[in-house]
């Protein structure tokens, strides 16, 4: 996913496939908690007909043992869960505005064979940029979800959007409409109690029509009902 430039200065969310060469260093850190270390990467992209890029890398990093949920925060599978999250959207093209972003959610979490799995319903409301987008629309997710401590789990999710952009000029074809996007989702959950999880999310929709592509970051509540 590339914002640049097309011909005669019209900027496009550029998609193409390619090859991502990663190598990292891995240096224990003995002073803080079993499987902390330092991390040091490079990460170098070969992208077909466009230029490549190489990405030096520092941090800290955890790898985490076989963990299960604190009893009293599991969170109840085959229930129902229902939240709401607020943020900020960026839409990936210049001269346009962040907005204010919110999303309602239905979630269930799987269990036996699927206990690592959730599903969900959303309705996603981006924001005007003032611009651009004013995009609003709802979105079905499945969700891959690991547990890390007993308390704290991430999630990564994927599947459909529709959605109607409010700014869609009128030249471009089937303006107006509702239109199939893609939204993609990594998440971190910390489970307060038995009913109650606070989460912070990244969230990227993708169109695959050269524009308009957009991240929204928020935070939220799920309660179980």
């Amino acid at each position: 996913m590339n914002t640049t430039t097309a011909a005669g200065g019209r900027q496009i969310d550029d998609t193409n496939w390619g090859v991502l060469l990663s190598a990292a260093l891995r240096l224990p850190l003995d002073l803080l908690p079993d499987g902390t270390h330092l991390r040091l990467g490079v990460n170098h992209a070969l992208m077909p007909g466009a230029h490549r890029s190489t990405a030096v890398l520092v941090g800290i990093g955890r790898q985490f043992g076989e963990t299960v949920p604190a009893p009293d925060t599991e969170p109840s599978t085959g229930a129902w869960w229902l939240g709401a999250s607020v943020g900020r959207s960026i839409t990936n093209m210049h001269g346009t505005a962040s907005a204010n972003a919110a999303t309602l959610e239905a979630r269930r979490y799987l269990d036996g064979r699927f206990d690592h799995w959730a599903v969900s319903g959303r309705v996603v409301l981006e924001g005007d940029d003032g611009s651009r987008v004013d995009r609003d629309g709802v979105a079905g997710q499945v969700w891959y979800v690991q547990q890390v401590t007993p308390r704290l789990s991430i999630s990564a999710g994927i599947g459909p959007y529709l959605a109607k952009n409010q700014r869609e000029a009128d030249s471009e074809p089937h303006a107006g409409e509702v239109r199939a996007n893609l939204l993609i989702s990594f998440q971190a959950e910390r489970a307060l109690s038995r009913q109650t999880r606070a989460f912070a999310n990244f969230n990227r929709v993708k169109t695959f029509r050269q524009s308009n592509d957009r991240d929204l970051l928020q935070v939220g509540v799920l309660k179980r009902f």
